[in-house]
């Protein structure tokens, strides 16, 4: 039981499965993140007709994430994670906060690599 536990643990990105972001849901969270950026500057941009869209997440790997902030609400949880791209990689260091039903990134620091 204890190796089984600690397999699990090696392959997980927290110390808790249950309450850790997923691949899928960091994924959606940078997503969501990067329109609400474009929404903003389509808006300030003065070319009529041009709308910009934000380049499509093709992967996220080497996901580690702190313990977490539970006890509280909203929950919390800083995570880093590498996040790619068609042309380029994202390093990036990320807090999550657990907002209606989803994770949502309050706070997003990254480098850019490209390929």
């Amino acid at each position: 039981m204890t190796i089984a536990l600690f397999m699990l643990a090696a392959v997980s990105p927290c110390a808790s499965p249950t309450l850790c972001p997923t691949r899928k849901e960091i994924i959606q969270a940078i997503m969501a993140r990067n329109w609400a950026g474009l929404a903003e500057r389509n808006a300030q941009e003065e070319l009529p007709g041009v709308v910009f869209a934000p380049a499509r997440v093709t992967g996220v790997s080497d996901l580690v994430c702190g313990d977490g902030t539970f006890a509280k609400e909203p929950r919390s949880m800083d995570c880093k994670f590498t996040v790619r791209y068609a042309r380029q990689i994202s390093y990036a260091i990320a807090t999550l906060v657990w907002r209606d039903g989803k994770w949502v990134i309050t706070d997003y620091h990254h480098v850019w690599r490209n390929q």
